[in-house]
């Protein structure tokens, strides 16, 4: 504030020029398994699939679907899979991935803020740029992944696709995993953690509340106003 004319409760210049400058920043030591570098590791077969986001509004989509709950997955991988993605429309749509980091792998316009072999749980890129290539390794925690434009507007309206974990560690088909790009359906066999028949509310209380459960054999679709999410 200023009392007669002066500035009192603030640090004077001395204060500030006995300050010592911050370190360089440098990656710790021991990191965990998902934050281990796998930028020049290639992908595991099969595990390369393309995402893009695309539309407003009603025309809002990822790869021309909008969300659907329950069983029905974008892509699949495995526990132990080195995993690509090769995005599109990210310069009008902010990429975002739950769970699992990833890390800037190639196709990256290398500015101060952007870097090759960057670790990220969002990208957006107002380049124009026409496709970016990011990559992580799947360690811990298998089952359902979110993935959606950070936009919360745009997810809401159709942004917004669920890949899906395998577990496969203790199977005897592990050494035979395999990723599927562009399910766009349901998923069935080993390494399943989730019971996929019943969509299940995560978040906060859903303020459109549901409206109707409507049953088809064992399909149970939930159909819903402005929900959270729907898994």
């Amino acid at each position: 504030c200023i009392i007669n004319g002066s500035m009192t409760g603030m640090p004077s210049q001395k204060s500030f020029d006995a300050v010592a400058p911050l370190a360089p920043w440098s990656s710790p030591q021991n990191l965990p398994d998902h934050l281990q570098s796998v930028r020049d590791i290639t992908a595991t077969p099969g595990c390369s699939c393309s995402t893009k986001m695309d539309g407003y509004d009603d025309t809002s989509c990822i790869k021309w679907h909008i969300y659907r709950p329950g069983n029905h997955f974008m892509h699949t991988t495995y526990m132990g899979a080195v995993v690509e993605r090769n995005l599109a429309g990210m310069h009008e749509h902010s990429y975002h991935q739950h769970i699992y980091p990833f890390q800037v792998r190639r196709r990256v316009r290398e500015t101060e803020y952007f870097r090759r072999g960057d670790w990220r749980t969002n990208w957006l890129d107002r380049s124009q740029q026409a496709t970016w290539l990011i990559c992580y390794r799947a360690t811990d925690i298998p089952g359902k992944m979110m993935v959606h434009c950070h936009n919360a507007k745009h997810a809401d309206d159709g942004t917004l696709a669920k890949e899906y974990v395998r577990d496969l560690r203790g199977e005897d088909s592990i050494a035979g995993g395999e990723c599927v790009c562009n399910a766009f359906g349901s998923i069935t066999g080993p390494g399943i953690i989730d019971d996929m028949e019943q969509a299940k509310v995560v978040g906060r209380r859903a303020f459109g509340a549901v409206q109707n459960l409507h049953v088809t054999g064992t399909a149970k679709v939930l159909v819903y106003v402005k929900m959270p999410f729907l898994m």
